[in-house]
C-alpha cells in the first residue's frame, strides 16, 4: 500500500477503531501535525496514551485509486501506518473472516 506515493508497510487492524500514522512515518512523509490533538487512544494493552496530533488529506493509495484521508499521529506504533475501523468504514470496505 503506497501512502503519499511511498511505500510502508500496513496493517489492516479490524481491532482499531482509529487509524494512526507514526511520528517517524509523519517525518519521513515530510509532512508536520496540521491539528492538536489531545485525546488519548487505548493502545491493545489497555494503557492510555497520548496522540502528537491530526494530518488531514494524506493520499492513501490501493491499486489505481487513491483516497485522501485524516489520520492521528502518535509517537512510536507497531506499524508505519495502521488503518482502523475509521478508515475501512469510510471506503465501504468489506471484511470477510474464514
Amino acid at each position: 500500500m503506497k501512502i503519499e506515493g511511498q511505500q510502508y508497510k500496513t496493517l489492516i487492524d479490524t481491532g482499531a477503531s482509529i487509524s494512526i500514522l507514526s511520528d517517524e512515518t509523519l517525518k519521513d512523509m515530510g509532512r508536520t501535525i496540521q491539528e492538536k490533538d489531545t485525546l488519548p487512544a487505548m493502545t491493545v494493552d489497555r494503557t492510555l496514551t497520548d496522540m502528537t496530533g491530526l494530518i488531514h488529506d494524506v493520499k492513501v493509495q490501493i491499486d489505481d485509486l487513491t483516497i485522501p484521508f485524516t489520520f492521528r499521529v502518535m509517537g512510536k506504533t507497531s506499524y508505519p501506518v495502521i488503518l482502523g475501523w475509521d478508515f475501512i468504514k469510510k471506503i465501504k470496505g468489506v471484511v470477510v473472516s474464514d
